[in-house]
């Protein structure tokens, strides 16, 4: 397992995801249907991890990939691209129902209530509550995406437009 999966979040990890882009585009091709690549970034995460360090970072990953988790279709699958950021793909999926499950996963993970002790060298410090937010971009396969990192790069520019225009929403 350790081959294709994520440690930490139990997802797969990057090369084994790509091989899934590479497989879905193919057969999305061959089926004739639409095919939507979502990318999540957290919001502000080095912040979680320089405040109340890594070990509570870590959980703040694994609270989110299970929550988006519980609200992936079943024939969708999920990636851990690095670090705090996530692919998933969305077989026999269009750009408008794509968005919508990426808005409600973002809805879902800015929910979260996470209970993070600061990182102190006293051991006193209280527990804080803070919620963290993510951002999506979404793409669509279009006759164009040859390679996966054809694909790749119009979610991530999806992304970085939701980033741009305020973090914590969908671009697609």
């Amino acid at each position: 397992d350790l081959a294709v999966l994520d440690e930490l979040t139990r997802l797969s990890n990057r090369r084994q995801f790509l091989q899934q882009i590479q497989q879905e585009m193919a057969e999305a091709r061959r089926l004739n249907q639409s095919l939507a690549l979502v990318i999540a970034d957290l919001d502000h995460f080095k912040p979680i991890n320089d405040r109340y360090g890594h070990l509570s970072g870590d959980q703040v990953l694994r609270a989110f990939t299970e929550t988006v988790a519980l609200a992936l279709p079943a024939n969708a699958s999920a990636g851990r691209l690095g670090g705090e950021e996530f692919g998933f793909l969305l077989p026999d999926t269009g750009l408008i129902a794509a968005v919508e499950i990426a808005n409600v996963w973002r809805s879902k993970a800015g929910a979260i209530q996470h209970q993070l002790r600061p990182a102190s060298h006293e051991g006193d410090a209280k527990s804080e509550t803070a919620a963290v937010t993510a951002s999506f971009g979404v793409a669509v396969l279009q006759p164009n995406m040859q390679i996966p990192s054809d694909f790749l790069r119009v979610a991530d520019f999806k992304l970085y437009e939701a980033k741009s225009a305020g973090r914590n929403r969908v671009c697609g």
